[in-house]
């Protein structure tokens, strides 16, 4: 995964950001109250990432009592501060001894070419079932449509992994998780995902492409 692609810098971090929340019911994102007691190697691995000023991690077990962790670190100047402070934020994932940043909105163009990124592959297969996707959901809404959105960018994860995806699709996030898919060319050479993603009811400007791909396929 590009780094380039992760980490999002200065207005375009804020209009991605409000993008990902469009439409989107709310939830409160890794809410410190959440916070008790968490792995070490997330404290060693966020105290070792290059963020400027940064502030306690923030961390839950997605769901409660696996070992799966969000977890967040706020970081930089407040920004804003009339209209209420808010600061640039980074999102990493562990995944039994697996770790990395997942998403970073970084406002002030800070120098973060040596994060370590968490990619997506054939390991993470567990984190496509429904009931992780169910409690990622419930954790923090932008965390989980980024995930969407990274998976659905991902030709590493499998064809099981993509259709859980598109099992995930739905009004609030297809126009970006549909666009991905269709710049994937596991999903463009894979006719059941094709045909999972037709029975879908998608917008207008989506339609068109998938039935497309869907023509191109036996029928079945």
């Amino acid at each position: 995964m590009a780094l380039r692609r992760t980490v999002h810098s200065g207005v375009a971090a804020t209009a991605l950001a409000a993008a990902a929340l469009s439409g989107c019911a709310s939830s409160s994102p890794l809410e410190p109250d959440k916070t008790l007691t968490y792995p070490g190697i997330i404290k060693d691995f966020a105290e070792t990432s290059p963020f400027p000023q940064r502030q306690a991690v923030v961390a839950e077990a997605v769901p409660a009592g696996s070992a799966t962790w969000l977890f967040s670190v706020s970081y930089g100047p407040p920004l804003d501060c009339p209209s209420g402070c808010f600061y640039s934020k980074a999102y990493g994932l562990l995944h039994g001894s697996k770790i990395g940043w997942f998403e970073v909105f970084d406002y002030s163009q800070n120098d973060l070419s040596a994060l370590a990124l968490y990619e997506l592959g054939p390991g993470d297969s567990s984190l496509f079932n429904q009931s992780f996707l169910d409690a990622l959901k419930e954790a923090d809404s932008t965390f989980y449509f980024y995930f969407l959105l990274r998976a659905a960018q991902s030709t590493a994860i499998g064809s099981a992994s993509l259709l859980a995806v598109i099992g995930r699709i739905d009004d609030t996030n297809q126009r970006s998780i549909v666009g991905a898919l269709l710049s994937n060319p596991v999903f463009l050479g894979n006719c059941a995902l094709i045909r999972a993603a037709a029975e879908l009811p998608l917008i207008e400007m989506l339609r068109p492409d998938v039935d497309a791909l869907l023509a191109g396929c036996p029928a079945g």
